[in-house]
């Protein structure tokens, strides 16, 4: 079934004498009355909902009037529509994408009759990026649409404080995050679980999963004792649930493995890394993402008790498991690469060490660019690879673009750029 949206008499005849004229007869045309021109003043309205003169992916509008995805003749007079707006002037091609005229969107937006339309295209837009990120997409730093369009929506959604704008917020802040931008993610992660309390209490599982990215953004922030009691809410929500989510619990304690090891209570990190790796594999694949991150984790673990040996082996099988899921070039997999290139430099197979910490530089640089934090990571391995290669000059290069990354990401004061 088709959703539909009934303008008010679309007072776009007041578009005559700027530079984007629509004639009168153009109008006639989206009768409601014509099943082809019902379907195009349809679209119009929800396209009007996004971002004007940016680009708006034809697969998505039409999804705004699909009720369920396997509606093909349905889907067909979406397109039908779509081409037809766009014979008519009001949308323009931009190859699998269309734009609409500013001035266009300005007078459609008026004729809407309710809030109904923008909240049906927030939910399809949502819908939208959770299918992609489903898909293979495990990073939010590159969305399926221009980042314009959700924060977009999502600021036309907070005054509402309802729960189309929590998730909407929510989701800036996981691209925000990925790109980053890390202390604007927390405050937007704070300002959803706000929302979510209020909409629909503490323990749902939406708010439960907002605690953990609170508490996740404060560990990438270097923050932990802030994160801390934010993953103890988590944990104790995730085990409040009924029933318990086990792969949620085994999150929790992954996190708080984190924290402990960066705190030097590495007896307590290991029990909680230990727990969140049993619980993944008895209820996850042992080829899945969570049990390759636990493995790296507890790399980090003997890392830091200087079991490079016990280390390398759980990051040569993280590393299979990143490969086989998420295939080479893709930051996951740069995480395990350092992992290796900081066991082999303990091991003292600075050959080894350095060629993974240049592969994890590499694709980092590639796919979250030059001024990420996690490139950083990589410079800083690398750098210190460097001095014990007794390359000193390499070395400062590279250890100082860390320390310049670090200082723009946390600011000068930070305990990390010290």
């Amino acid at each position: 079934m088709c959703r539909e949206t009934r303008l008010k008499p679309l007072l776009l005849i007041q578009i005559w004498g700027s530079p984007h004229e629509i004639p009168k007869s153009h109008l006639e045309k989206l009768a409601p009355d014509d099943e082809t021109g019902a379907m195009a003043q349809n679209l119009l309205a929800y396209a009007a909902c996004f971002v004007p003169s940016e680009p708006i992916p034809i697969n998505l509008l039409c999804a705004t009037v699909l009720d369920n995805d396997e509606e093909v003749m349905t889907m067909l007079l979406a397109e039908d529509g779509i081409q037809r707006l766009i014979g008519l002037g009001f949308l323009t091609a931009a190859g699998r994408a269309v734009v609409m005229h500013r001035l266009i969107s300005t007078f459609t937006i008026q004729s809407l009759p309710d809030a109904s339309t923008q909240i049906s295209v927030e939910n399809t837009l949502i819908t939208f990026i959770r299918d992609n990120k489903m898909q293979g997409v495990y990073t939010f730093a590159k969305l399926p649409i221009s980042s314009t369009h959700l924060h977009h929506l999502m600021e036309q959604a907070i005054p509402r404080r309802d729960l189309h704008s929590a998730r909407l917020i929510n989701l800036w802040g996981k691209h925000l995050r990925d790109v980053g931008e890390l202390a604007q993610a927390v405050n937007l992660f704070l300002q959803a679980y706000g929302i979510l309390v209020q909409c629909v209490g503490k323990i749902d599982p939406e708010s439960v999963q907002s605690l953990l990215h609170i508490g996740n953004c404060y560990i990438r922030l270097s923050a932990f004792r802030r994160a801390y009691p934010y993953l103890e809410q988590y944990l104790q929500a995730c085990e409040q649930l009924q029933p318990p989510d086990f792969p949620k619990i085994a999150r929790a304690a992954d996190q708080f493995g984190i924290v402990n090891i960066t705190l030097g209570d590495y007896v307590q990190a290991n029990t909680h890394l230990e727990r969140a790796l049993e619980l993944r594999l008895h209820y996850l694949d042992p080829d899945h993402l969570y049990v390759g991150s636990s493995l790296v984790n507890l790399c980090a673990l003997k890392l830091k008790r200087g079991d490079y040996e016990k280390g390398r082996e759980m990051a040569a099988r993280a590393l299979e498991i990143k490969l086989e899921r998420v295939g080479e070039n893709h930051p996951d997999t740069a995480i395990v690469l350092n992992s290796l290139a900081d066991c082999y430099l303990g091991l003292g197979n600075l050959e080894q060490a350095e060629a993974f910490a240049q592969k994890s530089l590499t694709i980092r640089e590639s796919t979250l660019g030059s001024q990420h934090l996690q490139t950083a990571y990589s410079l800083d391995t690398l750098g210190l690879i460097r001095m014990a290669q007794g390359q000193y000059e390499a070395a400062n290069r590279q250890l100082t673009h860390a320390l310049k990354i670090r200082q723009k990401t946390f600011g000068e004061a930070h305990r990390s750029t010290g």
